[in-house]
């Protein structure tokens, strides 16, 4: 018997949940930081067990540390986008018109919130220290956006 088709499909269930947990996760990130969220505040407004939601992060740190990586991500993809403009400017305003795009789509609820960054430090070691270190990658990668003489 091939099992090649529940495989994928079994794949796919378990991403689109993984994402429903992280944008769950997100909007209690950013209305009750990461000391109010809970395990089981992101379980239900997914409609899971709270021990579900362990099945994917075992700790609420792991959760948090997740959302937090996951909005470094997308803003790292809006980052790549405008740094291949020719000049700070032109990387500039991609870069704004990708972030204002974006908050237009969350506000229709075409898109999921970004993380606030605001919390890193609530975060317990060595997540604290990982996600800071993305953090920081990134932020040096948008400064450079200014590096030009004729900025």
């Amino acid at each position: 018997m091939d099992d090649a088709g529940n495989v994928g499909a079994g794949t796919a269930r378990y991403a689109r949940k993984k994402e429903a947990i992280l944008a769950a996760a997100t909007a209690i990130l950013n209305r009750q930081g990461v000391r109010g969220m809970t395990l089981a505040d992101v379980a239900a407004k997914v409609g899971l067990i709270t021990t579900s939601v362990t099945y994917y992060y075992r700790k609420k740190d792991d959760l948090a540390a997740a959302c937090f990586m996951r909005g470094l991500e997308r803003f790292d993809a809006m980052v790549t986008q405008a740094a291949a403009q020719p000049d700070p400017a032109a990387r500039l305003k991609t870069f704004l018109d990708l972030y204002l795009d974006l908050n237009r789509r969350v506000r229709l609820g075409e898109a999921t919130p970004l993380t606030s960054f605001t919390e890193i430090k609530a975060l317990k070691e060595p997540l604290r220290s990982s996600v800071s270190n993305a953090f920081s990658d990134l932020f040096r990668r948008v400064r450079a956006f200014f590096e030009s003489e004729d900025f």
